[in-house]
């Protein structure tokens, strides 16, 4: 839990700063940051939504780092709306295998 809250907290201050830093420099780029931003939320209510429902919902690091990494990437090769872009489409991906982890569980509920 301590994990999760620390991720979301990273998060908000990481992408929100390039968001509001790229505003007006690059504005693609800022949405960007605010669509990993809503997707990474999503996935973590989607997430905890199952699991206050007692579903097994996998949740391994490794997503977690690869977007981390694509964020950075981005930004050290001068292209931030390209990395954020890439860690948007994982973000989403994300979002739909836990949601259909979470129905799964539910059909066999």
């Amino acid at each position: 839990m301590i994990h999760a809250f620390a991720d979301r907290t990273f998060d908000g201050f990481v992408l929100g700063a390039i968001a509001w830093a790229m505003r007006e420099a690059d504005p693609a780029a800022s949405i960007g940051a605010l669509l990993v931003l809503a997707l990474e939320f999503l996935a973590a209510y989607v997430r905890a939504r199952g699991r206050s429902l007692e579903y097994r919902i996998e949740d391994g690091p490794a997503a977690r780092h690869v977007r981390s990494d694509l964020v950075a990437i981005g930004l050290l090769a001068g292209a931030p709306g390209a990395g954020l872009y890439a860690a948007a489409v994982l973000a989403g991906l994300v979002v739909l295998v836990r949601a259909s982890q979470v129905a799964k569980e539910e059909r066999a509920a």
